[in-house]
């Protein structure tokens, strides 16, 4: 087996490799004795390598999934950030717009006090014209309202 397919297994697939290879271990030395101790010396060593390549790969497997979230993580905050960053920009946007708005109806507040202001002297200059009393006036204007006619 590559490397690469060796990368690509899951842990219950090596964990499967590894069981595979002790029940081989187990075979060999079940086997009856060779005459050669080098010929079992070697097997032995093929398997450990072999066993060896295995966890190494497994290792480096896991590394590699942990290195990958490490990355989606750094990934995800960077987008956090980004977002929060453009969400602040939106709100100090619609601040500004809602601070020119009151500013807006502040003006049209102080034009109509003052359109107010106005009407209210002309009328009284008017009422001083026709020979009434601003004050008369405003008792006769009660009296009409609440239907208390003298």
């Amino acid at each position: 087996m590559t490397d690469k397919e060796l990368k690509s297994l899951s842990k219950i697939q090596m964990l499967s490799i590894l069981h595979q290879q002790e029940e081989e271990i187990e075979r060999l030395k079940a086997r009856p004795s060779e005459p050669s101790a080098n010929t079992d010396a070697a097997l032995i060593n093929e398997i450990v390598q072999a066993a060896q390549q295995a966890a190494d790969s497994y290792l480096s497997n896991i590394r590699n999934v942990e290195n990958d979230k490490i990355d989606g993580i750094a990934k995800l905050e960077k987008d956090a950030r980004r977002r929060c960053e453009e969400a602040e920009m939106r709100n100090n946007e619609v601040t500004e717009i809602i601070k020119e708005k009151i500013a807006d109806m502040d003006n049209v507040f102080i034009g109509l006090k003052e359109l107010v202001e106005s009407m209210h002297a002309d009328f009284k200059q008017k009422l001083m014209s026709a020979g009434i009393d601003g004050d008369e006036y405003v008792d006769m204007q009660f009296e009409y309202e609440n239907g208390t006619q003298t």
